[in-house]
């Protein structure tokens, strides 16, 4: 994915709001815990570097 891309889509569906943005943000939270690129962030100039993800 180029800088400035989407790299991620999560899609919930709920009968009330609060339940699928809670579901949206679990999964999200989820995936950068499990998925080891996560937090990796690479600059137009072509460099990067990785962030601490707490």
């Amino acid at each position: 994915v180029n800088a400035g891309e989407i790299s991620l889509f999560v899609f919930t569906s709920a009968v009330h709001r609060a339940d699928a943005i809670d579901a949206c943000e679990a999964i999200v939270e989820r995936i950068k815990k499990e998925v080891p690129v996560w937090g990796k962030e690479i600059f137009r100039n072509e460099n990067s570097q990785w962030k601490i993800n707490n």
